[in-house]
């Protein structure tokens, strides 16, 4: 996690994993956890997919276009 973006898209324990930037101690932990819940790497693994959805180019262009017509 960093102070732009990654905690704006990604929720922690359903499409991903963040942690601490420059915390090599939760990164480890993270993937231990990973490594070994094989269900919680899979809900991950799928609810990650609605990312790339989400934050399409076209989803992304939707959103601005709505933005700017509902403004003016």
């Amino acid at each position: 996690n960093c102070e732009f973006g990654p905690s704006e898209i990604i929720k922690h324990g359903e499409n991903g994993i963040l942690v601490e930037q420059h915390n090599h101690t939760q990164l480890i932990a993270a993937m231990n956890i990973l490594l070994k819940d094989n269900q919680l790497r899979k809900k991950i693994a799928i609810k990650a997919q609605d990312i790339k959805q989400t934050n399409s180019l076209e989803s992304i262009s939707n959103n601005w276009n709505n933005l700017i017509l509902n403004t003016y």
